[in-house]
């Protein structure tokens, strides 16, 4: 510990921290590493999205990744009933919706947090190209 004199008024005491804080600081410098790897991983999830894509007899919501399919979910095409889209929430003052495909009595989930006016055009070219009328 040392003492020092900054003016006529002021007394510091400067103790020093014995080297006890630098396995916190490291366990929070890898604590915020990690977090920021994580969520980047999610956003990137997230926002990447899918692709529909159908034939005559079936219809598939894909996820991509570097050109390689990630996720497939087929469904036959007569089991398609619907195109549906509702509110996922708003952020700057715009809706954000969320895009389903209706399969049976099941919904499938094509977008989650799109802007809203390109959710309702998207189910209205795949209703169209569906054949479904709303």
């Amino acid at each position: 510990m040392k003492r020092e004199l900054i003016s006529d008024d002021a007394v510091v005491w400067k103790i020093p921290a014995k080297g006890k804080f630098g396995f916190f600081m490291f366990f929070a410098v890898m604590w915020l590493g990690i977090t920021v790897l994580v969520s980047g991983g999610f956003l990137i999830t997230i926002l990447t999205g899918g692709e529909v894509e159908g034939n005559d007899a079936e219809i598939s919501i894909r996820s991509y990744r570097r050109g390689l399919i990630v996720k497939n979910r087929s469904f036959p095409r007569r089991k398609v009933t619907d195109i549906r889209t509702s509110n996922s929430g708003h952020i700057n003052g715009k809706v954000r919706k969320r895009v389903e495909l209706i399969v049976g009595a099941k919904a499938e989930e094509i977008a989650n947090w799109i802007d809203g006016e390109q959710a309702d055009a998207i189910a209205e070219e795949l209703r169209s190209a569906l054949g479904v009328e709303r």
